[in-house]
């Protein structure tokens, strides 16, 4: 039996849970950045070769070239045009992201055959790649990081094909799919130099075999897809660059502050922990082991110490008593990760436990939320079920991490039904905005995220904080974050709608699903508080 129909097995029940899923939120409102990328991808149909050559309004700020502050390259615009062209379809833009998430859960089942898993065993990890709370979630979304991940896992496995079995066919497939995680994500081709290890057969016992290794022919050839994928995104780069001064598209914005990391570095092993299965799985497989590990407790007092550097950051010293076992906890299985990988002599446990940590560098960036880390769910995956299979009796371990798994479920669905019904704030808005423009009134709309893309497709303008400006006579609808026109003293409020439902909330401290340095770590929280009104203003 081949590996691709091993693995396409193995996937189906992990793929089941993905399509249920889909199903069920298949209507989902955009939200937050989708509105980027579909505004990319609605320019992408008039000019395709510059999708972030369009001007975008954020948040009430003037108009700015999308391409000035891109992390991110022409895949997930490119996924999102059959939804544009169709008015803006929410359910073919999650059925192009369901496409590529069932590739992503095929290809870490493939990989986990290739690197000596059971069959039983590529199933789960299949099925806590599609669990793990972060990537479900993100699935739901119109953003690039399940792209990513996709893109990555599928490189590795054909980078990995083709270093045992050879074929020129899995090295240029390779190159594609290399060249297409990183025009998802920039930060996706650290997958890539970290899964270097997985390509050697055993740990070298001498720096002549490592020399020998290095210099293999497949292994320099494996080199070159990485190589040869860099080199397309460039060639991409260079083909779509923009026409206006802003460089080229995707180039990314200088927004780098070392201060954030105190926010951002304590947030990967906390997410760890939170949003995926690492830190509960591997502290349960070998908690006897780790409490007599000196490096361990070396550990703890790291994550410690990294969780009040979090509270420093947020001065809300009073989530201590959470963040630090949570913070502690994931610090401490990161760190047992590598070290039993040296003292084993693993080289592939050593690259996953390196492709664990590809989000590191982004801890200067304006925030480090789980969705950065999605690319790392197949590692985190590996990791689990290699550590089961070395177990004696490695079924009963499976009833522990399938419990895990039923956890990160649960959590994931808490997260997708807090997105939507905050994406639903927005499209009520979307709507109101519709019916006053239909009435042949001038209208303008202020705020961001969902109500942003809806208010726009209804015909509305933003209101930012230049010139041009709402008139007397003029419509301002409010949305969610709006705040331009809150100190505006001639203006007449004309409908308003509350949202006062409690429930689930993924933007209210100390959860910030989407942006951890605004909001806190916590992945999702039950609240009371109200979602924003829908305001409807007229200026006098």
């Amino acid at each position: 039996m081949t590996v691709l129909v091993r693995s396409v097995r193995a996937a189906i029940p992990a793929a089941i849970i993905a399509v249920a899923v889909y199903l069920c939120f298949m209507h989902k409102a955009f939200n937050i950045d989708d509105v980027t990328f579909l505004t990319m991808a609605d320019h992408m149909l008039e000019d395709p070769l510059h999708p972030a050559s369009v001007q975008i309004s954020v948040n009430g700020r003037p108009p700015a070239w999308i391409s000035a502050g891109m992390w991110s390259g022409p895949v997930m615009p490119a996924m999102l045009t059959p939804s544009v062209a169709a008015g803006g379809a929410e359910w073919l833009a999650h059925l192009m992201m369901l496409v590529v998430f069932l590739v992503g859960i095929a290809a870490s089942a493939a990989l986990a055959i290739r690197l000596g898993v059971s069959d039983r065993g590529a199933r789960w990890v299949a099925i806590l790649v599609t669990t793990s709370a972060a990537v479900l979630a993100m699935a739901q979304t119109s953003m690039p990081d399940i792209p990513t991940m996709s893109f990555a896992v599928l490189g590795v496995e054909r980078m990995y094909a083709y270093r045992t079995e050879g074929g020129w066919w899995r090295a240029v497939l390779a190159t594609l799919a290399i060249a297409l995680c990183i025009l998802s994500r920039q930060h996706g081709v650290l997958v890539f130099a970290c899964a270097l290890p997985l390509m050697f057969a055993h740990w070298p016992q001498s720096f002549g075999e490592l020399f020998r290794g290095l210099v293999d022919r497949r292994f320099l050839v494996v080199v070159a897809t990485i190589v040869a994928g860099v080199g397309l995104v460039f060639l991409t780069y260079h083909l779509m660059r923009d026409p206006q001064p802003g460089g080229l598209t995707s180039t990314p914005q200088k927004v780098a502050d070392f201060t954030l990391w105190r926010a951002n570095l304590p947030n990967i092993p906390a997410q760890y922990v939170l949003t995926f299965p690492l830190g509960l799985c591997w502290a349960w497989l070998h908690a006897p082991q780790m409490v007599q590990r000196y490096w361990c407790w070396w550990g703890v007092l790291f994550g410690c110490y990294l969780a009040r550097e979090t509270h420093v950051f947020h001065r809300h010293m009073d989530w201590m008593w959470w963040q630090a076992p949570i913070t502690a906890l994931g610090t401490v299985v990161l760190i047992d990760i590598a070290v039993e990988a040296v003292r084993r002599r693993d080289p592939i446990d050593l690259g996953l436990a390196a492709w664990l940590l590809i989000a590191v560098p982004v801890v200067v960036y304006s925030h480090l939320p789980a969705k950065y880390m999605v690319p790392c769910a197949p590692a985190v995956a590996l990791l689990i079920v290699r550590a089961v299979e070395r177990r004696p009796t490695p079924g009963r371990a499976y009833w522990g991490i399938g419990a895990v798994a039923a956890q990160g479920l649960i959590l994931a669905l808490l997260i997708i039904r807090a997105d939507q019904v905050h994406a639903e704030v927005g499209r009520k808005g979307g709507d109101v905005v519709a019916r006053y423009v239909k009435r042949g009134e001038k209208v303008w709309f202020d705020g961001t995220w969902a109500f942003q893309w809806y208010a726009q497709q209804a015909g509305a303008q933003p209101v930012t904080t230049v010139d041009p400006k709402p008139q007397p006579g003029d419509i301002v609808v409010v949305g969610l974050e709006g705040w331009v026109i809150r100190d505006w003293p001639n203006k007449e409020l004309v409908e308003r709608f509350t949202f006062t439902e409690p429930g689930g909330r993924i933007l209210q401290k100390p959860a910030g699903f989407y942006s951890n340095v605004a909001w806190g770590p916590l992945p999702w929280r039950w609240s009371r508080k109200a979602h924003d009104p829908v305001e409807v203003w007229r200026i006098k």
